[in-house]
């Protein structure tokens, strides 16, 4: 105790010593330790001995330093650790470097930026995307991905029609698709005509840069066949082109050829009805959806004949007659045709009935045909009763005539009885032959021929009284009706 006492008055004692000595200060160095904080605090000097001076009466001989505090290093400032004089105001501060931010990874903030956090201090830096150009990814599917964050936007484009092969409707082109980049801003629809070749744009769809689903629709129809593109724009100038399946689209019927062909007048020869048919695009030269088939029915509705795109029928006799037939062409988007004709079909020849009698000789020979007196009695028609297939018409006499034969040789016998031509066909039409020769005169035998404007002719041969008494046998020839 006894020895601090002694201190603390010693060095009170140097001091007043000091004090009293000069009225100035006094420094025994210039001030060589610039971390020991002096000039820091405003004191001028400090010697090596690490004694300070002070003006004002105060002062330190030797520094007595405890530590005061330290002060970490942040990412963005430097680290101190302090020293304090217990003697004067004087300070030791060593400095540590700023440790700089402890960055995490980036990750994808929203579709614009990526970000990242420090892990010491916990602030945030945010950048844009550094995205790489658009890959493709499939038809129509396209990708790009920033390779800071691994964040990735795709867009997408497709077209599509309602239709698969030909149609006799309208065809809708569906566009869809989606965008999460920069937005699509406009699609354009082109159409070409593969049958012309030309190509058009037919539709703007204008989207200003929507992002998400996209759906656009536009509807066909004009008849044709074509091929239809999408093109779309996205905010940035990048391009998608899709294409669609071919549309085909039939608006025309088929068309029946031939049958102007068939014969409609009257014939005992079976007409032909022989027709076939095309479905030829409007305007061109271009298959349509294509013939299905082609028919012909008789006027009872029954089927007779059908093909493909052709078909021929040749009457049966079971029509003979007047008869009008339906021919009907279908393509194969159910268009249909049709047409109309009329056959006139007549195999039986007029019918001649008369009053000629079978004449027994008295040797028992029988002679046919025989005109008693010669008188010729005969009534000659081409009614339909007289067809053997029910016939619904005949086409009627056309000529009736008489001749009378001697040898080889023919004379008609022109007479308002004997002769007669019609001008028109008529089923009803009929005649009535009547000859009186007279006992007096002399040929082989008589003929009379009838015909009908088909063509068909009877031919009836009979007896004269001449021919009766010189013994001449002959018969009557009406095989033909």
């Amino acid at each position: 105790m006894k020895k601090i006492l002694k201190r603390i008055f010693a060095s009170l004692l140097a001091v007043c010593v000091v004090i009293f000595a000069s009225g100035a200060q006094v420094y025994a160095f210039s001030c060589i330790y610039t971390t020991c904080g002096c000039k820091d605090r405003g004191l001028p000097g400090c010697s090596n001995s690490m004694t300070c001076w002070y003006g004002d009466g105060d002062g330190c001989s030797g520094h007595s330093w405890y530590f005061y505090g330290e002060y970490g290093a942040s990412c963005t400032s430097e680290g101190r650790t302090v020293y304090k004089c217990s003697i004067c105001p004087g300070e030791r501060i060593y400095t540590t470097p700023a440790l700089g931010h402890d960055w995490g990874g980036w990750t994808c903030l929203n579709s614009s930026q990526h970000t990242r956090r420090c892990n010491r201090c916990g602030i945030t830096q945010n950048e844009n995307h550094s995205f790489g150009g658009w890959t493709a990814n499939g038809t129509g599917r396209y990708k790009r991905t920033c390779p800071t964050c691994g964040y990735s936007q795709e867009k997408q484009l497709s077209i599509q029609t309602n239709t698969n092969g030909w149609t006799a409707g309208y065809s809708t082109i569906n566009i869809t698709g989606f965008d999460n980049g920069s937005g699509c801003n406009v699609i354009y629809l082109y159409r070409k005509n593969l049958v012309t070749g030309g190509t058009n744009l037919v539709r703007t769809f204008n989207h200003g840069g929507a992002t998400g689903n996209i759906n656009d629709a536009y509807v066909e129809t004009s008849e044709g066949i074509f091929y239809f593109y999408a093109v779309s724009y996205d905010m940035g100038g990048h391009t998608i082109q899709v294409g669609a399946n071919n549309v085909y689209i039939d608006h025309s019927d088929p068309v029946i050829i031939g049958a102007e062909s068939t014969r409609s007048d009257w014939t005992n020869v079976a007409p032909i009805i022989q027709v076939r048919a095309t479905d030829y695009l409007y305007g061109y030269s271009t298959n349509g959806s294509g013939v299905r088939s082609i028919s012909i029915y008789d006027d009872y509705g029954r089927l007779v004949r059908n093909g493909r795109d052709t078909v021929t029928y040749v009457l049966d006799d079971q029509y003979e007659g007047e008869h009008t037939w339906t021919i009907e062409a279908v393509d194969n988007v159910g268009h249909f045709t049709k047409r109309y004709v009329t056959t006139r079909f007549d195999i039986t020849p007029p019918g001649i009935d008369g009053t000629e009698v079978s004449f027994v000789k008295p040797d028992g020979t029988t002679v046919s045909g025989y005109c008693q007196d010669n008188i010729i009695d005969q009534h000659v028609d081409d009614d339909i009763r007289r067809s053997r297939n029910g016939a619904n018409s005949s086409s009627g006499l056309k000529s009736v005539i008489l001749y009378k034969v001697n040898g080889d040789t023919q004379e008609a016998i022109y007479s308002d009885r004997t002769y007669k031509q019609f001008g028109f066909s008529d089923t009803h039409s009929f005649f009535d032959v009547y000859y009186d020769a007279g006992s007096e005169e002399i040929c082989d035998s008589y003929i009379l021929i009838a015909t009908d404007f088909a063509g068909n002719r009877v031919t009836k041969k009979l007896t004269s009284q001449k021919a009766l008494l010189e013994g001449f046998h002959t018969s009557i020839d009406r095989g033909s009706y």
